[in-house]
């Protein structure tokens, strides 16, 4: 271990003593940093290239030279003017880029640009100026990315499930907020599929958007609206807007949906009986947010702010259900209601400095919440049953994080810590004129303290790079019912959770190979002590002994031109997942309830190939998954692989006109202890800009064959529940975008809770 560590002690003493290091930060005007700038050094005896590196999300960049007195450097960027540094000294702190305005006034559309860089454990796509631009919304621009999948709405990494997405540096709260910002306000998106140490250890990929930073004060904004007509009209709206004064900057925002849901309820419940549910469902839900905040950039090395975000249901959300019983011979009938409200609240504050060379990020979050309901089933069997019950759920978190990133020479240094308090209350209370004995009130509650420090270490050596990093978790979990503490079910936990990264970047080929540890824990409703009415034959639990999933994944990652291929190896330890259990001594009713299941393995491929012919850029996505679980009595193994495909076909055309057609399939197989029997789903939109892409309209057919739609099937312990509903997923939606006097959001507010609160 000694010689190892004299060893690399000599290697980074010897690059010190022959090369001198240069490094520095680029901004632009309104001091927002410049990323994936080229910085070249040329020879100045014939203008040869000697070495050149790129500017990362922060504007920093680092280069090493053993004669700096013979060559010059050239600085160069999109939508910024080149500039030439004689003085290689100069290469040094902070450096200013000005815009090219009359490139940013032109619409420039270059002919078989690449859009797409990989490397490093990314992919990045320069969105600004390129056919992307022209999509609509960010959502939309993100459903034509690689790796990246809709489904009913939620967006997806292929094999890692759903992404952390981050705007200007900052987590979104939902998904709304792709949709209020606009593609053509997009400068780049990077995928990360192999998240560090700095993000918490729950997240599988991130997903990063950069806005392209604009010049010019006063008032600016944009406003959206769709209507999508299925069997009933959604309408949805939002606008925002900005008012920036030098420093300042003064926005708010805020969006309204009013969503009209329907679909087929059709499912199957076989324990010594087959009880199936069949009839129809109407979703009226009516939801809005709003927010606001004041960004301060004192200088290029210090800024603040504060964000504040309000998410309210203004009135009840109804989902009403009539439904036939199919038992044996017999029919019966079914009906059943729920009503809801909400409301959310989520306070943010941020600085962002630089002393001496030392990047600080720090952010703190506040955000409470609360959730009350009624739900109301009725059935006509033999005799009446009713079950109808009140429900309530409501939260308080706090949450800080620090970064301090330091680089030098050729490499970086990022240490960090941070820390949360969460407290949750549920509660269920069971009306009198219910008449089912096995429902009864509960009351719980959660609290958890959680910390965490981590460290990354990030060295770049020619076109070799690696980055090691390391995080300590400690959560202290205490949970009580009816107000007691229950010893039993009150945890506390430490994990190590390692990160080891090495690869190559070359011009023509990327290589990769990673290892990880990361948690899944459990969400704050699966530990909840509630016993929930579904049916005459099934109930809903949640389990307080749940513990987190542990898993270790080992990756490899390869890119050559256009394709890219990630493999994948996961150890699955005690994953939580639902399963059928017989429900206390009756027969004819199953449990559904979340459990940690067996250890197993799991592989995945995925395959990402695009290409441009002309005005045609096709691109294709295939994943295929693979598991070993087994799981029982009776032991079932769960291991037949899926594989899914999407293939898009977007075109570019004159006048401002762009169309995408996609196709998406996906097979039968396992995922945990679920069985899908797949989908196939086609969608075709158009899309035209006027009046300099001020204005936006976009029609879409979603759903064009009438087949999106997955049935699930669970089969554990000899018992079974088979959903083969059918929602109306077939759409029409016309989209009318307008923004006037386009302008950034300056605020880099990056949160510190979105993780629990989505737990929440």
């Amino acid at each position: 271990m000694k010689k190892i560590y004299f060893l690399l002690i000599t290697v980074f003493s010897l690059t010190d003593i022959m090369c001198q290091d240069f490094s520095g930060y680029l901004y632009d005007q309104d001091n927002n940093p410049v990323e994936y700038a080229n910085i070249i050094l040329l020879s100045k005896s014939d203008s040869t290239m000697i070495k050149g590196t790129v500017s990362d999300s922060n504007g920093y960049f680092s280069l090493s030279i053993s004669n700096p007195e013979m060559c010059y450097a050239k600085v160069s960027s999109l939508t910024y003017k080149t500039i030439y540094i004689d003085n290689i000294n100069n290469l040094r702190d902070t450096i200013k880029l000005d815009s090219d305005t009359q490139l940013l006034n032109e619409v420039v559309i270059i002919g078989q640009r690449k859009i797409l860089k990989k490397g490093n454990g990314r992919i990045i796509a320069s969105i600004e100026n390129s056919p992307l631009s022209f999509s609509g919304s960010a959502n939309d621009v993100l459903t034509r990315l690689p790796l990246i999948i809709e489904n009913n709405g939620d967006l997806q990494v292929m094999g890692k499930g759903t992404p952390l997405i981050y705007i200007n540096g900052r987590p979104i709260e939902d998904n709304s907020e792709l949709q209020r910002l606009k593609s053509n306000e997009i400068k780049s998106i990077e995928i990360i599929t192999t998240p560090g140490v700095e993000y918490n250890s729950s997240i599988n990929s991130v997903i990063k958007i950069r806005t392209i930073p604009l010049k010019g004060e006063g008032f600016s904004g944009n406003f959206q609206a769709y209507g999508s007509m299925s069997k009933r009209l959604s309408e949805y709206m939002n606008a925002s807007l900005k008012y920036r004064y030098k420093g300042f900057d003064i926005f708010f925002d805020g969006d309204v949906l009013n969503y009209k849901g329907d679909y087929i309820r059709n499912t199957e419940y076989v324990s010594i009986n087959s009880d199936r549910y069949r009839g129809e469902a109407k979703i009226d839900r009516l939801i809005g947010h709003i927010g606001g905040g004041v960004n301060y950039i004192m200088n290029a090395d210090h800024s603040l702010g504060l964000r504040y975000n309000l998410t309210k249901v203004p009135k009840d959300n109804d989902e009403k259900n009539s439904i036939v019983i199919e038992n044996k011979n017999n029919e019966y009938n079914s009906f059943s209601k729920t009503k809801s409200k909400l409301y959310r609240n989520y306070l943010n504050f941020y600085y962002n400095g630089k002393v001496s060379d030392i990047n600080i990020d720090f952010n703190a979050d506040y955000s409470s919440g609360k959730e009350t309901g009624n739900s109301s089933v009725v059935e006509f069997k033999e005799e009446e049953q009713l079950a109808d019950f009140n429900y309530g759920d409501n939260y308080d978190l706090f949450a800080s994080k620090l970064f301090l990133k330091y680089p030098i020479h050729t490499h970086t240094f990022l240490l960090g810590g941070e820390y949360s308090f969460t407290d949750r209350k549920s509660v269920q209370n069971v009306l009198p004129e219910s008449n089912i004995d096995d429902l009864f009130s509960s009351s719980n509650k959660n609290e958890q303290q959680f910390g965490a420090v981590f460290a990354n270490y990030d060295l770049t050596l020619g076109e070799f790079y690696t980055s090691l990093g390391l995080r300590y978790e400690r959560t202290i979990f205490n949970y009580f019912e009816d107000n007691i503490k229950v010893a039993e079910q009150s945890k506390k936990y430490n994990e190590l959770l390692p990160s080891i990264t090495f690869g190559y970047e070359g011009e023509i080929w990327q290589g990769e190979l990673s290892y990880r540890k990361y948690i899944d824990r459990p969400s704050y409703d699966d530990l909840s002590n509630k016993i929930s009415y579904v049916a005459y034959c099934a109930r809903w639990s949640g389990n307080p002994f749940l513990l987190p999933s542990v898993n270790s994944e080992l990756g490899i990652q390869f890119s050559w031109n256009n394709l890219t291929i990630i493999a994948t190896m996961e150890r699955v330890r005690k994953q939580i997942f639902e399963v059928n259990q017989k429900y206390q001594d009756k027969q004819d009713v199953i449990l559904i309830i979340p459990v940690n299941l067996p250890t197993y393995n799991s592989y995945a491929i995925d395959v990402s190939y695009n290409i441009q012919v002309g005005l045609w850029q096709p691109s294709f996505d295939v994943c295929i998954q693979y598991q070993d679980l087994k799981y029982g009595p009776p032991l079932i193994s769960y291991n037949k692989p899926i594989a899914e495909l999407l293939q898009r076909n977007s075109f570019q055309f004159k006048n401002n006109y762009s169309a995408l057609f996609t196709i998406g399939y996906r097979t039968k197989g396992n995922f945990a202890t679920a069985y899908t029997n797949g989908y196939t789903n086609l969608t075709a939109s158009v899309t035209k800009s006027f009046f300099n892409k001020s204005l936006l309209l976009k029609l879409e057919c979603k759903d064009i064959l009438n087949r999106y739609r997955e049935s699930i099937s669970i089969n554990t312990n000899g018992l079974s529940m088979i959903d083969t509903s059918k929602g109306n997923t077939r759409k029409i939606q016309f989209t009318v975008t307008y923004y006037f006097n386009k302008s950034t959001n300056r605020y880099k507010g990056k949160g510190a809770a979105i993780e629990e609160i989505n737990r929440l």
